[in-house]
């Protein structure tokens, strides 16, 4: 009889166990999702400023050759 209630207590903590560390893994997986979301948008934004600058230096070359 104490063997049974040994092996429900056991089954019951492997199961608890596994939930934890199944929420661990969707947890550390979403966090590397939003980690390559972040990742994605400072690529943008360095995308967008090195356009940005290269505009800026096609006005400032235009308005060199203009000068002379």
């Amino acid at each position: 009889m104490e063997i049974q209630y040994f092996s429900i207590y056991l089954a019951m903590f492997t199961s608890f166990l596994l939930l934890i560390i199944l929420f661990l893994l969707c947890h550390h997986f979403c966090q590397l999702r939003k980690h390559n979301q972040l990742i994605i948008q400072l690529s943008s934004l360095r995308n967008a400023l090195l356009h940005l600058s290269k505009e800026m230096f096609v006005v400032y070359d235009s308005e060199k050759i203009f000068e002379t």
